[in-house]
């Protein structure tokens, strides 16, 4: 995956609502314990546990609607088998 910072802004502002950008975010939050949401990579602050928590609810928040999108489209297809 290309680093958000390197892309256009156009194109990063789409690519933060694609479903692995934000779980790429969380991931390098819970590590680091730094504030990298947003597309933000260098110099991000230390955040204490409740503040990282409410930096991370945008991307929570993309995530889960990825997840309910995805619920709904599996529960919409017939997976009925086709008899030949």
């Amino acid at each position: 995956m290309i680093p958000l910072e390197f892309l256009a802004e156009r194109f990063a502002q789409v690519a933060r609502f694609t479903p692995l950008a934000p779980l790429v975010d969380l991931y390098r939050a819970a590590y680091f314990g730094a504030d990298f949401f947003g597309g933000r990579v260098i110099q991000a602050p230390p955040l204490d546990r409740l503040e990282l928590w409410a930096a991370a609810l945008p991307s929570l928040g993309v995530s889960l609607a990825w997840v309910l999108v995805l619920c709904h489209l599996v529960r919409s297809v017939p997976w009925t088998a086709r008899r030949t």
